[in-house]
């Protein structure tokens, strides 16, 4: 038999997780694949880059149940079936479709985030097709590439945001640093000061824009939770614990978002310059700078040299 396409494998990945047991990512892409009977040319198949192409595919099946809200991420690697993707396997007894999922809240977020994402970039098609539509019709080779590229893109992000929900508060303390410096605020990492803590005083991180420290931006980084949002008063308290130091610049970085009130008061503020960084656009600049994510392939795109054929 063929190897499945990504989106003919959800209900075989809800399957697997069907028992409510957390796990992971290797182990359920294995089970899967076993589970297609597949010949041994098929299992033996790679994409560039040489990863297994059957893999692969129940990796991306994967994806999109957690983008959906099917499947969550509970630790480093680690997936379990939630109570909508249980429910969509017992209302769904001839199968979990692309066009089901397209269905879900969280499917549909998504879809909006990267709109809005491609809107603020000012790509070509600011309203990008849905994950069923075809590549192929109404777009060049070039624009599907385009429109791939964003989808790996926005996965990735969102993977790199969830990762940082999950590790321990001290551990996105110190990535923010490492970010900030890779973005070209301090000259090296000796320029860096991680001071958080349960005596910081408001203040995770310092930075030094100098080398005798006359200049400082001081860093506040909150992990909240996906669905907690920073308000006003803490971005209050955040400047308050700055202007006590005589401090004028400030970054405020959280995993989760801003309510209006906070994005206000920082705004307001016309004595100190605090800049504000929620986990999306966190998560998009991590994968801009290559913080967390590692680059797997390449591809070079042609075309005719006239000069060549002229001489």
């Amino acid at each position: 038999m063929a190897i499945p396409k990504y989106d003919e494998l959800f209900t075989d990945v809800l399957d697997t997780l069907s028992d409510g047991v957390p796990q992971h990512r290797r182990d359920i892409c294995s089970q899967v694949v076993e589970h297609q009977h597949l010949t041994a040319d098929e299992a033996a198949e790679t994409i560039k880059g040489g990863s297994s192409r059957a893999e692969s595919r129940v990796h991306w099946a994967l994806a999109y149940l957690v983008f959906a809200r099917a499947v969550s991420r509970p630790g480093r690697g680690m997936h379990v079936i939630t109570e909508l993707g249980k429910q969509l396997l017992a209302d769904n007894p001839h199968g979990v479709t692309i066009d089901i999922l397209e269905e879900t809240d969280g499917l549909k977020e998504w879809h909006q985030r990267t709109r809005e994402k491609k809107r603020i970039r000012k790509d070509i098609d600011p309203t990008p097709p849905t994950v069923n539509d075809p590549p192929a019709i109404g777009v060049s080779p070039v624009e599907g590439l385009e429109q791939s590229v964003a989808t790996l893109r926005n996965a990735v992000a969102s993977e790199v945001l969830d990762r940082l929900r999950t590790e321990h508060w001290s551990f996105m303390e110190r990535a923010v640093l490492k970010v900030l410096l890779k973005m070209g605020y301090g000259g090296d990492e000796n320029d860096l000061s991680h001071v958080g803590g349960p005596n910081d005083e408001g203040i995770d991180g310092i930075i030094n824009q100098d080398k005798l420290g006359l200049e400082k931006i001081y860093v506040q980084s909150k992990r909240y939770k996906q669905g907690s949002a920073i308000n006003g008063d803490t971005i209050n308290a955040f400047m308050g614990a700055m202007g006590r130091k005589g401090v004028t610049k400030g970054v405020f970085i959280t995993a989760s978002h801003f309510t209006d009130g906070a994005r206000k008061a920082a705004e307001e503020n016309k004595h100190q310059q605090v800049i504000l960084i929620d986990g999306e656009e966190l998560a998009e600049i991590m994968v801009d700078y290559q913080i967390g994510v590692t680059e797997v392939q390449t591809y070079t795109i042609y075309k005719l040299d006239e000069n060549f054929f002229e001489d």
